[in-house]
C-alpha cells in the first residue's frame, strides 16, 4: 500500500460531481446547495437556446448553399 502524499489531490480525484454541493472560487462562494448564486440560470439557458438556433440556421444555410452549388454543377454537366 502506498502512503498518501498529497491529501488534497487524492480527495479531489476520488470525488465525483454528485458529491459537490458548494463551490468557492477565489474566496467567493459561487454555488451553495447545488444552486449558482451570482448568475441568472434562466438567462443563461435562454442565451444558449438562442445561440443554438443561430448555429442551426447558419448550418442550414451552408447546406442549402452547397446543395445549390452541386445542382448547378450537375446541370452544367460537369459531373
Amino acid at each position: 500500500m502506498e502512503p498518501i502524499r498529497n491529501i488534497v489531490q487524492n480527495f479531489v480525484y476520488a470525488t465525483n460531481s454528485s458529491e459537490v454541493t458548494t463551490s468557492i472560487i477565489n474566496g467567493e462562494v459561487v454555488m451553495e446547495d447545488r444552486c449558482l448564486i451570482n448568475v441568472n440560470e434562466q438567462e443563461i439557458i435562454e442565451q444558449a437556446n438562442e445561440t443554438a438556433k443561430n448555429v442551426m440556421k447558419r448550418a442550414r444555410e451552408k447546406i442549402i448553399s452547397k446543395e445549390t452549388e452541386i445542382v448547378q454543377i450537375m446541370q452544367e454537366s460537369k459531373i
